[in-house]
């Protein structure tokens, strides 16, 4: 029976519908409310979930749908509220103002409208709300406006994570602040993109970043010339001279690509005065035993790239181990098999790039447990907490790691509520218990939305 209006003796029914002890009479009371503002009191304050959810189900007003999705003591009569609403403004509401952080969720999941995600993913009070809002977003100008206004927070590190577009992506890397500028830079991989970063960006560190990346000779040379910090004029000249790069060695290098001739190739492989030539075509090479001559080649890149071409296990092996230039190491080293190999690389190789790509092939939890602990490398305790499997291990590190990011990735890892509460209850740093309260609290919200599973689960 839909609702309708009201009527004297309404109030009495939802009163009945309330607090009478029998649940047949509280059902039959319900079924006869004709009103939407005594269905609307009984739908918000009844503890029976099955009473309240009939009830639900015959309300039409959509504002009177929203209020109980905001306040209904029972979360599966709000649930079902947020179901019927259609009104994407009533839903925006809901996201923001329920005090249930599941329902909200619901919400916000509901949500199409860029302009009321944009406002959910901007100001709802829950993190969960927020990355949920976030996750939707399809408008790379929003997700713009959300990293930038999230200054070094994590649903900043979400949303950039979530930011594919590459116009918004150099706008990001443009005039975003560093850590921003840079982490988007890392997500751009065409090379005009990378010019324009390299020209346009606010930030010295980003346009030294930027000029890392550049193969380009032509836009070296301008950034040697034009840019305003010095740092990064001299960066460039130093990347001229590390390439170096002389007229059309850029035409050369990009022409060698189109090259398919296995002699020509060989040629260009063992002769071209562009080390960067040389590098492009090794890339394309498949004879067997010329790959091994240019795995004792001088020049470290062009070994580096005939250890990522060989198929040669032998070669990749003794390259890994042996090598004199970690470069060449660590690419082969992501290509090798022998677990004692990895072991003995990733506790004793002096180069924290080739220990953390040991570290990333790795089986055994005792090394992984090790450099978690113990090595001098951020990148390396990083990588290991990636992988390890213990607990105790994670919430140590979490606590009491030197490093921030470090800190970040094994909190990160850690899904057992019993174990954030240890660090959010515990001694360590307010700002560490700070990040594990809010990992708690999206822990305990994704447990209690799955059905059949508690927040304790």
């Amino acid at each position: 029976m839909p609702e309708r209006s009201p009527d004297q003796g309404d109030p009495a029914l939802a009163e009945v519908a309330l607090s009478d002890p029998n649940a047949a009479a509280r059902n039959e009371a319900a079924r006869r409310i004709g009103s939407g503002e005594a269905l609307e009191r009984v739908a918000l304050e009844s503890t029976d979930a099955a009473l309240a959810t009939m009830v639900v189900r015959r309300l039409e007003d959509p504002h009177r749908l929203a209020e109980v999705a905001k306040r209904a003591k029972m979360r599966a009569a709000a649930q079902l509220a947020v179901a019927r609403l259609e009104e994407q403004t009533l839903l925006a509401e809901v996201a923001l103002e329920a005090g249930d952080a599941v329902v909200a969720k619901d919400a916000a999941k509901r949500l199409t409208a860029n302009a009321d995600l944009l406002r959910v993913a901007r100001s709802a009070a829950d993190p969960l709300v927020r990355r949920v809002a976030i996750k939707r977003l399809d408008d790379p100008s929003s997700l713009v406006d959300v990293v930038l206004s999230e200054s070094g927070s994590l649903l900043q590190q979400f949303a950039l994570s979530h930011t594919e577009d590459p116009d918004a992506l150099v706008k990001l890397a443009c005039t975003g602040d560093p850590a921003v500028g840079l982490a988007a830079l890392a997500k751009l991989g065409e090379p005009g993109l990378i010019v324009r970063v390299a020209r346009e960006a606010g930030h010295v560190a980003v346009r030294r970043a930027a000029i890392d990346r550049l193969d380009d000779g032509r836009a070296l040379v301008r950034a040697a010339k034009e840019d305003p910090a010095e740092e990064v004029r001299f960066r460039a000249l130093e990347r001229l001279r590390s390439e170096r790069l002389a007229l059309f060695a850029d035409t050369r290098s990009r022409a060698t690509r189109l090259v398919s001739d296995p002699k020509t190739l060989e040629l260009v492989a063992r002769k071209d005065t562009d080390v960067r030539t040389r590098c492009e075509a090794v890339r394309k090479l498949v004879d067997a035993e010329l790959l091994a001559e240019l795995a004792g080649d001088p020049e470290p890149r062009v070994r580096r790239e005939a250890a990522i071409r060989t198929r040669d296990r032998a070669l990749v092996a003794r390259l890994a181990a042996e090598d004199p230039a970690s470069e060449v190491r660590e690419a082969a080293m992501r290509r090798v098999r022998d677990q004692a190999l990895l072991r003995r690389a990733a506790e004793w190789d002096k180069a924290a790039e080739v220990r953390r790509a040991a570290v990333e092939r790795v089986d055994s939890q005792a090394v992984l447990a090790t450099r978690a602990r113990n090595d001098d490398s951020p990148v390396v305790r990083g990588a290991a907490l990636k992988r390890v499997d213990d607990t105790a291990l994670l919430v140590n590190r979490a606590q009491w790691d030197d490093a921030e990011e470090v800190r970040a990735i094994a909190l990160g890892r850690i899904r057992d509520p019993s174990a954030l509460r240890h660090i959010v209850f515990g001694n360590a740093p307010e700002p560490v218990r700070a990040a594990a309260r809010a990992r708690l609290a999206d822990v305990t919200a994704a447990a209690t939305s799955e059905p059949g599973r508690s927040p304790s689960d």
